[in-house]
C-alpha cells in the first residue's frame, strides 16, 4: 500500500447502490442500499390512484432513464437549484429518491406526486409499476453543507454530504443531490443532458461529453451529455484555472486533456498533462479507444483521490506529491475503462479494483524492474497475512473498500489472481482477452463470468475451476515444503520434493527453485491434492529447494516469510490500546490510535497479552516494554522524534509500538503515520517520514538431504 493519501485512499466518488472506488463511497454504500431497499418496498405498494397515467415521451432505447436537467450552483451561499425532466421506462416497481436537505416539486405525467416517505437522509417517492414510459417533471432546491473539518482524513472521507464552498464544491452521487430513479436495490442506468451554471470565477464539471461551454460576466455555463446508460453522477466545482491540450485518440477522435487546478498549482499543469497523455496512449494501445471526449485532472480542497468518468478529483496536497504522476494518476486514468467504462456486476463481485491495480500500480513496478515488482507482490502477501481470520471473505463478495481488510482482498488478492491467470495462459492471450472483454462489454454491466469467457475464447482453455476456487473461497492456500531428498541413479542426479496444503486442496501451479552445484533449476509443479511428491532430474546434486521464490502465488505465508508489519495490529478488531505518559500525552496518543486503527479501539488496556498498540513518550514506552519483558526498541531505529515498529512475543502475540518525544510529536504524526501500515517500522521528524522499512523475510527453503 502506498503511503500517500491518493494511493492509500484513492478511488472513485460514490455511486448509488453500486458503490465504487472511494473510502467515502464504501462507507456510503450501506446507507444507500438501505435507502434502495426502502424505496423498493414502497414502490411495490399499490399506487395511490387507480387511474392509468397518460402516455409520455419515451426514454432513449439504450437507457431506462433519461435525465434532462438545468442546474444552478452558488458556492458562496451553498445553494443548489435544479429543474428538468426524467423520462423513465421500467417494467417493475420503482421509486424516486432525493436527499433530505432538498425540497422537491414534482409531477408524474402531469399529476403531482404524493408526499414522500423519509428513510434516514433520503426522501422516497414510490412510482407506479410498469412505467412504459413515464415522464417526471421536477424542480428542487436546497442548501448544501460546508467543507468538513480536514484535521483527520478518516472523518473527512467518511459519509460525505453534498458540500459547497468558494474554494471547492463536491456533490457525491451517494448524497442523492439530484432525483434518482431506483429499482431492485440499484439506481437505474441513465443517459443525461445536464446544463450547469456557476458564478463568475467558478467552473463546474460532471461526467459526459462537453457539448458546449462559455464563460462571461454572468459566470460559467456548460452542457454535458452521455447517451449510454451510466452510473449515478458526481458534480464538482471550484475556482479553477484551466490548462488544456489536444491529442488524437486511437479511433481518430480529438481528445481534450486538461488540468482544472487551483491557482497555486498552476506550475504543475504541464507535468500532469504530459503524464495523462502518456497514460491515455498506453491504455488505448492495450485495451481500445478512450471512451470519453476528454480527461481532466481536477484539484480538490479535500484530501481526496477519486476517479469519475472523464476526470479525476485529487486533493491539493495530494497533487503536490512528486510521485502521484507516476502512480495514482495512471490508476485513475485506467478506471475510465474498468469501472467507469465497463461497470462491475457488484452483486457478483467488483473485479475493477483488482484489475486496475494489476494493470496500473503493479504494471508500473514491472516497468521499474523485476525486483520492484517482486517487492510489491511480497507486500501484497504480507498484507494478506495481516487480515484477521474473521475478516477474510471470498473475492466474489467484494464490492467496495470499507476497511483495510476489504481493500487487501478486493485490490491486492484480486491483482494476484490476475497475475496468476496471466502466468498460466500467457501474456498474449491475457491481453487479447482484455481487448475482447472491452469490445463486448463497453458501457455495460459485466461480471467475473464475462471476463472468464473472454479469456477462455482467447486462450482455448477451460478456466472455470481456476476462477471458482479464487472467487468462492475465503481462505488462501497453506503451502508447506516438507522434504527435499537427493536422488542418484548411476551418473544421473535428481531430487524428490514433498509438498503439503490444506483440505480441501487448491489446484495450483507451484513454482520451485532447486539450487545445484551447476546452477539453479526452476520448475512448476501442478498440485491439486493435500500432499504431492515430485521428482526432478538435475545436472548436479541438489543443494536446496525453495518454494515460490518470487512470490507469484496468492498464498498464506509461512511464519518465516511474514515478519511483523504494523497492519497486523492495526487491522485486528481485538487490538487494545495502551497509552502512556501525562494527560496531554495520553490524549494525543488516543487521537493517533484512532487514526491508525481500522476500527475504533474497544477499550484502553494495560495488559500485555493479545494484540496491542502501545503509544507514549519514549521513556514511558521503554519502561512499559521492560516491565512486560518485551524486546526493547530495535537498536537501528535511531533518530527522529517518533519511532513506530511492529513486533511479536515469543508466543506469537502481535503488538505495535509508537514512541514519541512528546505529545506534540504524536499530534504531528497524525496525518502521515496511518498510511504506513504496510511497513514494519517508521521513523518520523516534525510530522514527516524520514525512514521506513520492513523486517526481512525469506521464502520457504529446505536444504536437500540424502
Amino acid at each position: 500500500m502506498s503511503p500517500d493519501p491518493a494511493a492509500s485512499r484513492a478511488g472513485a466518488a460514490t455511486g448509488v447502490a453500486r458503490p465504487r472506488r472511494a473510502a467515502a463511497g464504501a462507507r456510503l454504500a450501506a446507507g444507500l442500499r438501505a435507502a434502495c431497499a426502502a424505496a423498493l418496498v414502497l414502490a411495490a405498494a399499490p399506487p395511490s390512484s387507480a387511474a392509468a397515467p397518460p402516455a409520455a415521451a419515451a426514454a432513449p432505447a439504450g437507457a431506462p432513464v433519461d435525465l434532462n436537467f438545468d442546474l444552478h450552483l452558488d458556492p458562496a451561499t451553498r445553494r443548489l437549484q435544479g429543474h428538468g425532466t426524467l423520462s423513465v421506462r421500467t417494467a417493475g416497481a420503482a421509486a424516486l429518491v432525493l436527499g433530505r436537505r432538498y425540497t422537491l416539486a414534482a409531477t408524474l405525467d402531469g399529476r403531482p406526486l404524493a408526499a414522500p416517505a423519509v428513510h434516514g437522509e433520503q426522501q422516497v417517492w414510490r412510482l407506479p409499476a410498469g412505467c412504459a414510459p413515464c415522464r417526471l417533471q421536477v424542480e428542487w432546491q436546497g442548501v448544501l453543507a460546508g467543507l468538513p473539518d480536514q484535521s483527520a482524513q478518516r472523518e473527512t472521507l467518511g459519509d460525505l454530504p453534498a458540500m459547497a464552498d468558494p474554494q471547492g464544491s463536491f456533490l457525491p452521487a451517494g448524497s442523492f443531490w439530484y432525483p434518482v430513479v431506483m429499482t431492485a436495490g440499484d439506481a437505474l442506468p441513465a443517459s443525461h443532458r445536464i446544463r450547469i451554471q456557476v458564478p463568475p470565477g467558478q467552473r463546474a464539471l460532471i461526467a459526459g461529453n462537453t457539448q458546449d461551454e462559455r464563460e462571461d460576466a454572468d459566470g460559467y455555463r456548460a452542457t454535458f451529455a452521455q447517451s449510454a446508460g451510466g452510473e449515478a453522477l458526481d458534480l464538482v466545482a471550484g475556482p479553477y484555472k484551466v490548462s488544456e491540450r489536444r491529442m488524437r485518440a486511437a479511433d481518430g477522435r480529438e481528445l481534450r486533456i486538461a488540468t482544472w487546478f487551483h491557482a497555486e498549482l498552476d506550475t504543475l499543469s504541464a507535468g500532469y498533462l504530459d503524464a495523462a497523455e502518456n497514460y491515455l496512449k498506453r491504455y488505448e494501445a492495450l485495451i481500445g479507444a478512450y471512451p470519453s471526449d476528454a480527461f481532466r485532472i481536477v484539484s480538490s480542497p479535500l484530501p481526496t483521490g477519486f476517479g469519475m468518468p472523464g476526470y479525476t478529483y485529487l486533493g491539493v496536497r495530494v497533487l503536490r506529491l512528486p510521485f502521484i504522476k507516476s502512480t495514482s494518476l495512471g490508476h485513475e486514468v485506467l478506471h475510465n475503462w474498468w469501472g467507469n467504462g465497463v461497470y462491475p456486476d457488484y452483486a457478483r463481485g467488483n473485479w475493477s479494483e483488482g484489475l486496475t491495480t494489476f494493470m496500473a500500480d503493479y504494471a508500473y513496478k514491472e516497468d521499474a524492474g523485476a525486483e520492484a515488482a517482486r517487492e510489491m507482490r511480497l507486500g501484497w502477501l504480507r498484507d494478506l497475512a495481516a487480515v484477521p481470520a474473521g475478516d477474510a471473505f471470498p473475492l466474489a463478495q467484494f464490492t467496495a473498500r470499507r476497511h483495510g481488510s476489504s481493500q487487501i482482498i478486493g485490490y491486492h488478492k484480486a491483482a494476484l489472481v490476475f497475475l496468476m491467470l496471466r502466468d498460466q495462459i500467457g501474456r498474449t492471450a491475457f491481453e487479447r482477452g482484455l481487448r475482447r472483454f472491452w469490445q463486448q462489454k463497453r458501457f455495460q454491466v459485466a461480471g467475473w463470468d464475462d471476463m472468464r469467457a473472454a479469456w477462455e475464447q482467447e486462450s482455448g482453455r477451460d478456466l472455470q475451476a481456476f476462477f471458482r476456487q479464487w472467487l468462492q473461497r475465503a481462505d488462501l492456500p497453506r503451502l508447506r515444503l516438507r522434504a527435499a531428498r537427493r536422488l542418484k541413479d548411476g551418473t544421473r542426479h535428481g531430487v524428490e520434493i514433498e509438498l503439503q496444503q490444506q483440505t480441501p486442496p487448491y489446484a495450483l501451479e507451484v513454482p520451485l527453485t532447486v539450487v545445484t552445484a551447476a546452477g539453479s533449476v526452476t520448475a512448476n509443479l501442478h498440485m491439486d491434492a493435500a500432499q504431492s511428491r515430485v521428482r526432478l532430474d538435475l545436472p548436479a546434486p541438489a543443494q536446496s529447494v525453495t518454494l515460490d521464490a518470487d512470490f507469484r502465488l496468492a498464498r498464506e505465508l509461512a511464519p518465516g516469510e511474514a515478519p511483523p508489519i504494523l497492519r497486523q495490529v492495526l487491522l485486528d478488531a481485538a487490538t487494545r490500546v495502551v497509552t502512556l505518559g501525562d494527560a496531554a500525552t495520553r490524549a494525543a496518543a488516543e487521537r493517533l490510535a484512532r487514526a491508525m486503527l481500522d476500527q475504533p479501539p474497544g477499550s484502553v488496556a494495560a495488559a500485555a497479552d493479545g494484540p496491542r498498540l502501545v503509544l507514549g513518550t519514549t521513556a514511558e514506552v521503554e519502561q512499559w516494554l521492560a516491565a512486560h519483558k518485551l524486546a526493547p526498541r530495535p537498536a537501528d531505529l535511531t533518530g527522529g522524534d517518533v519511532a513506530a515498529w511492529a513486533a511479536q512475543t515469543s508466543t506469537g502475540a502481535r503488538y505495535a509500538v509508537v514512541a514519541a518525544r512528546d505529545a506534540a510529536a504524536l499530534d504531528a504524526a497524525l496525518r502521515a503515520l496511518p498510511h504506513y501500515g504496510a511497513q514494519s517500522w517508521v521513523l518520523m521528524e516534525n510530522g514527516k517520514v524520514t525512514r521506513r522499512g520492513s523486517w526481512e523475510g525469506r521464502p520457504q527453503t529446505l536444504q536437500a538431504a540424502d
